[in-house]
């Protein structure tokens, strides 16, 4: 636990400096950065979470927490679909249940255009994206990560992932390997010095 409590405070100097905020010293690159952790604590970590938002606020910026489990209950319910997957969640198998979960909360068409809205309406200094663990698997990480850029690109986000990050390949989990090459940092190992 103390090794999270010491990744935060990492965390919350990185994100409050001009170089972050203002996106400098990227390179070019999209303002995206990963902070992986140990899915065991994913309760200490949704606590940091918090925590880490509302000193960031006490600096003088904004912060938008998305939480994507949150957002597709949310769109469930308002097209009336959610009851609807409830019922029937017993009755379909477990790949039809899939099937079913992947086209109506299709990444690009359906749940981008959703973060796109939330991220226009708060006019934030930056964005965090957790609940990636608990939307599994009808929605991947690098699905998100991919499709980020169409939608937040005048911002720094910043998404909370429950496994593995070494820059180049994502293992929710610590298990479930995703696709490689991704355009975000490891938000620990970067340095905005100089």
């Amino acid at each position: 636990m103390s090794k999270i409590i010491d990744d935060f405070e990492q965390i919350f100097t990185q994100v409050t400096t001009q170089k972050f905020l203002s996106m400098q010293a990227l390179g070019g690159e999209e303002p995206f950065f990963i902070y992986s952790f140990d899915p065991l604590v994913q309760d200490v970590v949704s606590t940091e979470t918090k925590r880490l938002k509302k000193r960031v606020e006490q600096q003088g910026h904004t912060i938008l927490v998305i939480n994507l489990f949150d957002l597709i209950i949310q769109m469930l319910e308002e097209r009336g679909m959610l009851e609807k997957v409830l019922s029937k969640e017993q009755s379909l198998s477990k790949d039809k249940l899939l099937k079913t979960l992947k086209n109506i909360l299709d990444v690009e068409t359906k749940i981008m255009p959703e973060i796109q809205k939330l991220v226009e309406e708060k006019k934030t200094s930056m964005v965090i994206i957790e609940g990636i663990g608990e939307v599994y698997p009808y929605v991947r990480s690098h699905t998100i990560i991919n499709n980020l850029q169409k939608v937040i690109d005048d911002r720094p986000t910043l998404m909370f992932f429950p496994g593995k990050f070494d820059g180049h390949k994502l293992v929710l989990f610590n298990k479930v390997h995703d696709d490689n090459h991704y355009r975000a940092f490891n938000i620990i190992n970067y340095s905005f010095e100089g």
